[in-house]
């Protein structure tokens, strides 16, 4: 779904235009469950799961890390005192990596079809800003892109 890259102030109002007047009742249940474990939960609020604007979206840099942690470890589960070294590392090169992004000398890696859908994104999400595209607009033109690899 699409709706992550809609601001948290329009979630609601474009959710109720797309369900409209539903008589359907397997979509009512899903619109149902929309609002109370995604819309009006206090366990996922919009501003925790929404997207508008942000360049990560994704876990996939927490997993990376993860990925490389593992390969470091010789066993599955090892002494903390085998992760210390690799946490050490990894720590003094967060801080030069955080120097080198903020001089603007580093960048954060991107492969070219990611980098593309993101720039497209901001596009949108620049028009939308710019008052010369709705939310219904923005939330259709994001849903062509946003789906299962097919």
């Amino acid at each position: 779904m699409s709706l992550p890259f809609v601001p948290v102030e329009e979630i609601e109002p474009v959710l109720h235009s797309c369900f409209g007047s539903l008589t359907d009742e397997r979509l009512l249940q899903l619109r149902k469950y929309i609002f109370d474990q995604w819309v009006n939960s206090t366990t996922f609020q919009p501003v925790t799961w929404n997207g508008f604007r942000r360049d990560t979206r994704t876990s996939n840099d927490c997993e990376g890390w993860h990925r490389r942690m593992n390969s470091h470890a010789r066993e599955t589960t090892p002494p903390f005192y085998e992760l210390i070294p690799f946490l050490n590392a990894d720590a003094n090169k967060f801080t030069l990596t955080r120097v080198m992004v903020a001089e603007g000398s580093m960048y954060r890696r991107e492969k070219l079809k990611f980098k593309q859908k993101n720039e497209w994104y901001l596009r949108l999400w620049d028009l939308y800003n710019e008052g010369e595209m709705s939310a219904a607009e923005l939330l259709s033109d994001v849903s062509s892109t946003v789906g299962p690899i097919q």
